[in-house]
C-alpha cells in the first residue's frame, strides 16, 4: 500500500504551469528536424532568433537569481541562467556550423573535388542536428526551472491577483 502512497498525481496547477512548457518542447522538437533537415536552404535566420531569446532569458534568470533572498530559489535560478547560456551558445555554434555546410556545398574551391566536398558537408551537417536538439534540451530545461520558480513565487504575496 506504500507504493501506491508514493505516486503523486497532478493537480490543475501542476498542468497549468507545465503542459505548456512540455509542448513548447515537442514543438521545437518537430520544427528543429523540419527546418534543420532542409540541408541546402539557410535557414540561419530562425536559429539566430533562438539565439537571441535563450541569451535574452538568461541574462534575466541571472539577473532575477541575484535578487532573489531565498538561497535555494537562488542556486536553482542560476542554474537556469546557465542551462540557457549554453543552448545559445549551441544555437550560435549550430547556425554556424549550418552556415559552413551550405559554403562548402556552393565552394568553388572544393568544386573540382567533389567527394572532399560532399565529405564535408555531410560531415558538418551530421553535427548540425544533435548540437540544435541539444540546444533546445538545455533550453527547455533552464524555462521549466525558471517556470517553476516563478510560478511558486508568484502566490508569495497576498495581492498578487488583485485587480
Amino acid at each position: 500500500m506504500k507504493k501506491f502512497e508514493k505516486i503523486k498525481l497532478f493537480s490543475s496547477k501542476d498542468i497549468i504551469r507545465e503542459l505548456p512548457v512540455l509542448i513548447a518542447f515537442f514543438v521545437g522538437i518537430i520544427f528543429i528536424s523540419s527546418v534543420v533537415g532542409r540541408f541546402s536552404e539557410d535557414t540561419s535566420i530562425i536559429f539566430n532568433v533562438a539565439f537571441g531569446f535563450t541569451v535574452t532569458i538568461s541574462g534575466l534568470c541571472f539577473r532575477m537569481s541575484g535578487n532573489i533572498s531565498e538561497k535555494e530559489d537562488k542556486r536553482r535560478m542560476t542554474y537556469a541562467g546557465e542551462r540557457l547560456l549554453h543552448a545559445s551558445i549551441l544555437f550560435a555554434l549550430g547556425s554556424f556550423l549550418k552556415y559552413a555546410a551550405i559554403e562548402a556545398s556552393n565552394s568553388d574551391l572544393l568544386a573540382n573535388l567533389n567527394y572532399i566536398q560532399a565529405f564535408v558537408e555531410h560531415g558538418l551537417n551530421f553535427f548540425v542536428i544533435p548540437t540544435f536538439l541539444w540546444g533546445l534540451l538545455d533550453s527547455h530545461t533552464g524555462i521549466k526551472i525558471a517556470n517553476r520558480i516563478l510560478w511558486r513565487r508568484l502566490y508569495s504575496e497576498e495581492d498578487w491577483d488583485s485587480f
